[in-house]
Parts: C-alpha cells; sequence; structure tokens
C-alpha cells in the first residue's frame, strides 16, 4: 500500500509539472527575434555558417559552442523560434530524468523510472520559477541557447558516468575518452560563466571519486573525469584567446582579480540571500527529504556508508556556496557587474540540483534511527506526508502555472505586434524601399529593440537582417 501511494503521489506530481511545462512552451511560443537575435541572423545570412564562426570568434567572442548552436538553428530562421522553449523543456527534461534514473538504478530504487521522471520535473521546475527572468532564460533564443543549453549537455554527461558506474564496465575506451572530451568541450563553449561553474564542479566530482570510491569506480572512472576536466579547461582557453574578446571587453571596464573576488562574494550573497529560503527551493527540499526516508526505511547503512552521508551533508551547503561565487565571478572580473539576470539560471539550477540531493541524503541518514524507521510504515506518517506533498504541489507547480500564464498577454501583443511589423518590413522591401521607418515595439522584454537612432547597434543588425540601408523606429 505504502509503495503503491508514493506511485500515485509521484504520478501526481509528474502531472503537475507537465502541465506548468505546457505552460511554459504555450507562453514561449509567442517568442520572437528580439536583440542580439538580429545580429546573429544577419551575419549567419551574410557570411554562411562557417563565415559566421569565424567572424564572431574574431570580431566579438569566443562562445564557439553558442554561436555554432545558434547559427545551426538560423536554419531553421525565425519559424522555429516559437518551438524552441518547448523543444528546450522536453530535451532538458529527458536528460535530467535519465541523470536521475541512472543514479536510481544504482541505489537499487523501487519504481526508478517514475521517480526520475517526477524528481526531474521537480527540479527543473524549481530552476525556472526561481530564476528572476524566465523570458530572458528561456523565451529569448540567446539566452536559452548560452545558459540552459550547457546545463543540458553537462547534465547528459554526468549521466553517462553513473550509467558506466552502474554498469561497473570501463570508461577508459578511446570512444568513451573521446565522448567525455567532447561534451564537456561543448558545455564550456557556450558561456565563459558556465565553463569556469564546470571546471569547479568537475574538480568535486573528481576528489570525491578518489576519496570516496571504490577501487574498481576509481579505475574505471577517474581516467574519463580528467578528460572531461581537460576539456573543459581546453574549452576556457579556447574562449580567452579569441581575438574578438578584446572588442567586446572594449565596452566594459575590467578590475583586477583581487578586486574581482570581494565584488563576486558580496552578489553571491545578495544574491543567496534573496533565493536561499524561497518557496521553489524549500518544496524541492521537503520532497527530497521524503524520498530519501523512502529508500532505505528497512536496514542500516554500512558504518562507511553512513560516515560518506555525514561528511557530504557538512560539506554539500560549502561546495554550493563555492559553485554559486564561481558562476559571478566571471561578470565581476570581466564587467564589474552582478551576473546578468538572464544568466541567473546556471546558479539557480546548480544550486536546486545541490538542495535537492542534500534533502535526500537528510531523509537517507534519518532512517538510520530506529524511531524514524519505526514510523515510516504507519497510517499517521502516509496521512501527514499525503497531505503535505499535496500541499507542496499546489503551492509549487500548480501556482506557477498560473503565474505563468499571466505573462501570456504581453508575450501575446509582443508577438502580434512583432509579425505585424516584419510583414511591413517585407513588404517596403519588396518595393525597393531601403530606408524604412517602422513603430516602436510595445514590449520587449527588458531588451533592446530598433530605435530612433538608426546608427545604434540594434538599427544595424535589423537592417542587416533584412537586407536594407536604414531603419528606424518612432
Amino acid at each position: 500500500m505504502i509503495q503503491r501511494y508514493e506511485d500515485w503521489f509521484s504520478a501526481i506530481l509528474i502531472l503537475a509539472c507537465l502541465v506548468y511545462f505546457v505552460v511554459v512552451a504555450f507562453v514561449g511560443s509567442y517568442s520572437r527575434y528580439l536583440a542580439d537575435d538580429y545580429c546573429t541572423a544577419g551575419i549567419f545570412l551574410s557570411n554562411g555558417l562557417i563565415g559566421a564562426q569565424k567572424y564572431w570568434y574574431t570580431h566579438w567572442s569566443g562562445r564557439y559552442s553558442f554561436y555554432f548552436a545558434v547559427d545551426v538553428a538560423e536554419f531553421g530562421g525565425v519559424e522555429l523560434v516559437p518551438f524552441l522553449p518547448l523543444g528546450t523543456l522536453l530535451v532538458w527534461w529527458l536528460t535530467v530524468g535519465w541523470f536521475i534514473y541512472q543514479a536510481g538504478r544504482l541505489r537499487k530504487w523501487s519504481s526508478p523510472i517514475i521517480r526520475a521522471v517526477a524528481w526531474s520535473g521537480l527540479i527543473i521546475y524549481a530552476a525556472l520559477d526561481g530564476t528572476p527572468d524566465i523570458v530572458q532564460s528561456l523565451y529569448w533564443r540567446t539566452g536559452m541557447l548560452t545558459y540552459i543549453a550547457p546545463l543540458i549537455v553537462l547534465t547528459g554527461y554526468f549521466g553517462l558516468l553513473l550509467y558506466q558506474s552502474r554498469r561497473f564496465q570501463s570508461a577508459t575506451t578511446w570512444p568513451w575518452m573521446s565522448l567525455s572530451f567532447l561534451l564537456t568541450f561543448v558545455a564550456a563553449g557556450f558561456s565563459e560563466t558556465f565553463a569556469v561553474v564546470q571546471i569547479l564542479l568537475l574538480c568535486y566530482v573528481f576528489i570525491g571519486c578518489f576519496a570516496m570510491g571504490a577501487t574498481t569506480l576509481k579505475k574505471n572512472l577517474l581516467p574519463t573525469i580528467v578528460v572531461g576536466l581537460l576539456g573543459s579547461v581546453v574549452g576556457m582557453i579556447v574562449m580567452f584567446i579569441a581575438p574578438g574578446n578584446q572588442f567586446r571587453q572594449a565596452y566594459f571596464s575590467e578590475p583586477s582579480l583581487i578586486l574581482a573576488v570581494p565584488l563576486a562574494v558580496r552578489f553571491t550573497i545578495v544574491y543567496l540571500q534573496q533565493i536561499v529560503l524561497s518557496l521553489p527551493l524549500m518544496i524541492t527540499l521537503v520532497i527530497s527529504i521524503f524520498w530519501g526516508l523512502r529508500v532505505q526505511p528497512t536496514s542500516n547503512l554500512p558504518p562507511r556508508s553512513q560516515n560518506i552521508i555525514r561528511l557530504s551533508l557538512a560539506l554539500l551547503p560549502l561546495m554550493a556556496f563555492f559553485l554559486t561565487l564561481a558562476s559571478f565571478l566571471p561578470a565581476a572580473w570581466g564587467m564589474s557587474v552582478s551576473l546578468p539576470t538572464r544568466a541567473i539560471i546556471i546558479p539557480q539550477f546548480i544550486l536546486t540540483c545541490f538542495i535537492a540531493v542534500w534533502g535526500y541524503l537528510i531523509g537517507v541518514f534519518l532512517t538510520q534511527s530506529g524511531f524514524i524507521r519505526a514510523q515510516l510504515n504507519s497510517r499517521y506518517f502516509v496521512g501527514v506526508s499525503a497531505v503535505t506533498m499535496v500541499v507542496l504541489i499546489i503551492l509549487g507547480p500548480i501556482s506557477a502555472t498560473s503565474n505563468t500564464l499571466a505573462l501570456a498577454p504581453p508575450a501575446r501583443s509582443l508577438a502580434e505586434f512583432w509579425d505585424t511589423r516584419h510583414e511591413l518590413i517585407q513588404a517596403a522591401k519588396a518595393t525597393g524601399t531601403m530606408d524604412l521607418e517602422v513603430p516602436i515595439l510595445p514590449y520587449s522584454a527588458s531588451l533592446e529593440d530598433i530605435g530612433p537612432d538608426p546608427n545604434h547597434w540594434v538599427n544595424n543588425c535589423v537592417a542587416q537582417y533584412y537586407g536594407i540601408q536604414s531603419i528606424v523606429a518612432r
């Protein structure tokens, strides 16, 4: 009966997250080109796929994976943009779910598939609902490909590591080593922020595997982790030496690293004060504790495993803090500013994952108490936990669904206005008009759009995209 109740709860959580994601994707269907999207599209149309990579690397930024991804997406044109949020959510959910499924099989969970789908949905919900700017993080093509795409790639990489450790097969063959290097190299190339975070995270994984892993696990995985770390470092070097960085950096003040560190610490503390007790993270923590209570209800763990859990519970908050600090450091060093709100999705997702693992380990640790273990199958525990879970689902994904629907009207207005303006520009160009004046976009998600100055960078990018001489908006 207890197992059936847990499966029903997981199914309800999956349904709630699915409804939330459908609404998120629905609002995302109103996405259109904004700001930098015109620039990447214009350069792609002028230079082609390979020429665009060379242009951006030598004239603006070394983010090789981002520019390749955005130019591949450009083959679908603006017609593809409304479907990108839906595709991103599906791939993200599948990737995180596959990673958790590998962990569940490794720990011999009951119903690992349904738990993995539910837990991954919970984590992605908390990351999206807790991020301060879902519009620029997910709905804006440039933001989504810069900051969410590498999270998906790295999650897939860790899923492969768990898959290998579960099957007790060597990951030191050339195909696995090459894949490890490729995945981390690609993930690092989306942004400097993510490259720094990835390197630190892989250092954590290496130290954890070396210090606490069994001999066979070390033999199979450590070389692959080292190769993955090498891919991350090489990727960051490739971005760092890009000739285009000097042009981009000219727009920002660059403090010394000594001054950047305290700046990053201050930004990190402010962010954590705002987010650490937020509702999405608290819901994730409580549900993760519940699942931890249920996975080890009838037996004591070996003393070594209990010591590892105690050490992990003590270290995980500290590790999460330094990962968050690492995400703020590149912006503090390169631009003397805090992390842009659209980039907050990176520390938000990582912090959510750490809180989920921390809560799970708390639950597992509590089962080592005979008193707690005796209560787990009682009707009282089942009743209280059932009520608690339902309340959390209502306060979490269901409430977030309602809040997300509020974004639909302005998003719809933007899409309708954009489509009308798009048709107007194309019609004017067809008549031979090369200098255009169009209406100002009423809502642009806090992103820059066409303005009254024909020499403004957005105006230039829009003109290049449409193949006209100049454009202004009044």
